[in-house]
């Protein structure tokens, strides 16, 4: 994949790392060690492997924006979240490393946490939750896939060339830390 997008651009400029790792929801005293730490393992591992292939090239350039896609689970917790709230967590702790490491060569690395965002993929989770959430955000609806895309345009423009290891939420108010 870096090659290609080499041959075709150039360059690399800008990672969203956004892996869509399913997870089991269950309580503590029934989740496996198996099923826990699948979710940990491949939530990790997929930013793991996008960084260790992008950032050589982003050092090399002395230029990168890389922005990491949590989930308020990674500092609000949730009953039976527990697999997914770590790893979350595990991930906002990962960008801060990438940011202190890679600071000084001009790549910045933060965090977008949506909050329950409307997509095909949660269509149905949206219709079961819509009416509490709404009641629950300040802003009085469900995220749009638009607005985290606003937020990550923020993290990879000049505008933010000063911000690095943040953690911003993007769920209308919902969870205001």
């Amino acid at each position: 994949m870096t090659n290609e997008i080499l041959d075709h651009w150039g360059r690399i400029d800008i990672l969203v790392s956004n892996a869509n790792i399913p997870f089991v929801i269950k309580p503590f005293l029934t989740i496996s060690w198996a099923e826990f730490s699948q979710k940990l393992n491949d939530e990790i591992k997929a930013a793991y492997h996008l960084s260790q292939a992008i950032l050589p090239i982003m050092k090399e350039n002395s230029y990168g924006r890389i922005v990491y896609i949590g989930s308020a689970a990674a500092k609000i917790p949730e009953k039976n979240f527990i697999a997914h709230g770590t790893a979350k967590a595990a991930l906002v702790q990962f960008a801060k490393q990438i940011a202190k490491e890679f600071g000084e060569f001009g790549i910045t690395a933060n965090v977008i946490s949506p909050g329950l965002v409307e997509t095909d993929a949660s269509r149905e989770q949206v219709k079961l939750l819509k009416s509490e959430f709404t009641a629950l955000t300040p802003l009085k609806r469900i995220a749009q896939p638009e607005d985290v895309a606003k937020a990550i345009a923020l993290y990879v423009t000049e505008r933010s060339a000063f911000i690095t290891g943040s953690y911003i939420p993007v769920d209308g108010g919902m969870y205001m830390l």
